[in-house]
């Protein structure tokens, strides 16, 4: 039996895994980043918060979407998928009518059929090979992989960037300032100031002494 299809089968599992992982990972890690600039700029604009403040408000923002990207990623990509457990995932994972692959690739060695030498043998193990053979091409991945929630923090990575976007539109010299002053918390760079101090020279006064 050619087991060609299987082993495919579970090579483009193991590869879109890894890619959801590594792609899930990058957009947690941009979420949180984005996240916490969003809140400490906020209270930076109101507070004037120093370099000690928005130092450790960085540390903080990088320390948990790197811990985030290595829990949830880097640990998770370690494991190794045997075929076995890829076709055993899979039942889980497909609709109640395509499920039973792990089950049929089984029964198609022709090892574990002590009648593959007689006609019936031979006829059950070509039925086997066809159904395993159709189940194998209605394979969705997208649930195995769990593109949906994979797609959930893309699409709150993006509700984040449209709110950036749109603090950036009404006040395009404030945005810039609140984003230098979180990734930089080293800069001078000040807060801008629609306050107008106008300082005036003293005037000259001239003093008069009368005498009588």
């Amino acid at each position: 039996m050619d087991l060609k299809q299987i082993s495919r089968v579970c090579r483009t599992f193991r590869a879109k895994y890894k890619g959801v992982l590594i792609q899930s990972g990058i957009a947690r890690f941009i979420l949180i980043i984005l996240a916490v600039g969003i809140v400490s700029a906020s209270l930076d604009w109101m507070f004037h918060l120093g370099t000690v403040p928005r130092f450790f408000i960085l540390l903080f923002a990088i320390s948990s979407a790197g811990l985030m990207f290595w829990w949830t990623s880097i640990l998770a990509m370690k494991k190794t998928w045997t075929d076995t457990q890829v076709l055993a995932y899979l039942d889980t994972t497909e609709e109640v009518n395509n499920q039973g692959i792990l089950e049929l690739s089984e029964l198609i060695k022709a090892e574990n059929i002590q009648e593959s030498k007689s006609a019936v043998g031979k006829n059950f193990l070509t039925e086997s090979v066809s159904e395993l053979n159709q189940k194998l091409n209605k394979i969705s991945y997208n649930k195995a992989v769990r593109m949906s929630s994979f797609l959930r923090w893309v699409y709150a990575l993006g509700c984040v960037v449209g709110v950036i976007a749109l603090i950036s539109f009404l006040d395009a010299e404030k945005a810039k300032t609140g984003a230098i002053r979180y990734f930089n918390p080293f800069t001078l760079l000040d807060w801008p100031s629609r306050t107008k101090i106008v300082i005036y020279p003293p005037k000259d006064y001239v003093v008069t002494v009368k005498t009588n």
